[in-house]
């Protein structure tokens, strides 16, 4: 790894994980994520994560830092751990982001819109079963 500019390899590999990771919170994945960081033995799920993120690390190696694949995978292998775990870590302590992943543990809580449409269905039946009963609205 003599051969590396190794400023400007960091500096890659955190812009790209930025990036790669502002686009994964949009998607959902956030918890996968996290589970990456955080996980030693990596589930299917987040490898694949993990393997996407390292893929378009050693591309951008490649093009942007002439580097071979051999290597720059290898350093993909290194350094990618270490700056995903920073981030996070980083993304934790920001007020906004503890709102904004407040609310989206909430919401893991609320129904599902189909849960919602099947509660006001059975609702709406058992209005309509009490009230021809009752004879109210006959």
């Amino acid at each position: 790894m003599s051969q590396l500019p190794i400023a400007a390899t960091i500096q890659l590999t955190r812009e790209t994980a930025e990036n790669w990771l502002h686009q994964e919170m949009e998607q959902g994945n956030l918890p996968l994520i996290f589970q990456m960081v955080k996980g030693d033995c990596l589930e299917k799920d987040s490898r694949l994560l993990f393997d996407e993120l390292k893929d378009l690390v050693v591309a951008r190696y490649i093009m942007r830092l002439q580097l071979e694949y051999d290597l720059a995978s290898q350093t993909a292998t290194v350094l990618l751990p270490f700056i995903l775990k920073r981030m996070v870590e980083l993304m934790q302590k920001n007020p906004q982001f503890k709102m904004w992943w407040d609310n989206v543990d909430l919401r893991k809580h609320l129904p599902s819109r189909e849960g919602l449409k099947t509660r006001f269905r059975n609702m709406g039946n058992s209005w309509q079963g009490s009230s021809s009963e009752n004879g109210a609205f006959a």
